[in-house]
């Protein structure tokens, strides 16, 4: 999205357990922001960040190499939604997370999409409430949609 020279774009701390950013991170990211400027967060565990046009490249690169994931503002499929809490790479099936977020997130689509995955039965990464929902279940994914207008 761009608005008087200016180009905002989402941000977070790649996929995970948890939506979590560590200091250099939001060192990184309050270094193009004025004093009284604000981050939005959004519903999709991400940060809208708004820098000069002239100098998205840098500052997407520098975000980069922080660990941040930078993805494009507007109508696009939104970086996957996780859990918050849980915790096991392996068992909780973070890889196919990753994976799935590689695949589908940035992509342009007609209307905004949300994705979300979860690696249990309790589903508190909301897999059911998405547009793109995927739960795990032991070693199975037992619950996997696509909304009807996706």
């Amino acid at each position: 999205m761009e608005k008087q020279g200016k180009m905002k774009f989402a941000v977070n701390g790649g996929i995970g357990f948890g939506a979590k950013l560590n200091a250099k991170q939001l060192m990184a990211i309050s270094k193009y922001m004025e004093e009284d400027e604000e981050l939005e967060l959004t519903t999709f565990q991400q940060l809208y960040v708004e820098v000069s046009a002239d100098k998205q490249e840098e500052v997407i690169e520098e975000f980069t190499k922080v660990g941040l994931a930078c993805y494009p503002g507007g109508n696009y499929v939104k970086s996957l939604r996780t859990c918050n809490f849980c915790e096991g790479e392996e068992a909780e099936g973070m890889p196919v997370a990753k994976e799935l977020n590689r695949r589908i997130a940035g992509k342009p689509v007609p209307v905004t999409l949300k994705a979300a995955y979860t690696g249990c039965a309790v589903g508190c990464g909301e897999p059911m409430l998405s547009d793109i929902g995927v739960m795990k279940n032991r070693d199975r994914f037992p619950v996997a949609h696509i909304c009807p207008y996706a």
